[in-house]
């Protein structure tokens, strides 16, 4: 999750600082180094939110595996109960 908000954070920089460039007075170079850095940023952003999904759905998984197992603990319980009566 600070991944993606730093991610976030960089192309948000990375688009101010295109933004206050000149494309009349700014050298090319400059102004393709600073498109470079916005499209890392993106980048960066992106395998930032892939990894940090993939953790929710790991995470999901996992307690959806938990509640299943709770679940029949709690049905087995219940079926022994109702057989030694």
């Amino acid at each position: 999750a600070l991944s993606t908000l730093d991610g976030r954070l960089k192309v948000e920089e990375a688009r101010i600082k295109i933004a206050k460039l000149n494309p009349l007075t700014t050298p090319k170079e400059k102004l393709a180094a600073a498109k470079e850095e916005l499209n890392a940023a993106r980048v960066e952003l992106g395998e930032a939110q892939k990894a940090t999904n993939a953790e929710l759905v790991a995470n999901k998984a996992e307690e959806g595996k938990q509640r299943r197992a709770d679940e029949a603990v709690a049905k087995a319980k219940a079926d022994k109960i109702i057989f030694t009566r």
